[in-house]
């Protein structure tokens, strides 16, 4: 589990290309990001990062529509874990995903599948794909 080779550079860059969280206070929880992703958001994303080993920790410790921004690599998120990150991020939060290239498409459906609206932030051609899911109205929707 964790981020897969490459990924803290992609996720970093789509953080910076895609949202705010180094321009505005957000609530951000990382689950299994590793060092580097890790200390670049305490160190530039404003207000920083809550770490967390696992999704079922975020959901454990975090109400619901708490959380601004999750980011978890795919390995990281289990189908349970899916609905729990659902429930702790706000209406319009962000689930940030690395996931290795070639499994990027299946991961997208099961997010769907979970309520949220899918895209990839990513498409460079790299190993590494990074997906974007954002909670809405449409996740109350879902099975």
């Amino acid at each position: 589990m964790g981020l897969l080779a490459g990924g803290a550079e992609a996720v970093e860059r789509v953080l910076r290309e895609r949202t705010d969280v180094f321009e505005r206070e957000r609530a951000i929880v990382a689950v299994a990001v590793g060092t580097e992703l890790a200390a670049t958001l305490a160190g530039s994303a404003v207000g920083g990062a809550r770490h967390v080993e696992s999704a079922d920790d975020a959901g454990q410790l975090l109400d619901s529509e708490t959380v601004d921004l999750a980011i978890a690599p795919a390995g990281a998120i289990a189908a349970s874990a899916e609905l729990e990150l659902r429930r702790i991020l706000r209406p319009g939060g962000r689930l940030v995903v690395p996931v290795q290239s070639g499994a990027a498409a299946p991961c997208a459906r099961r997010l769907a599948g979970a309520g949220f609206l899918v895209l990839r932030a990513t498409e460079d051609g790299g190993a590494v794909t990074v997906l974007i899911a954002v909670r809405g109205e449409f996740a109350a929707y879902a099975a």
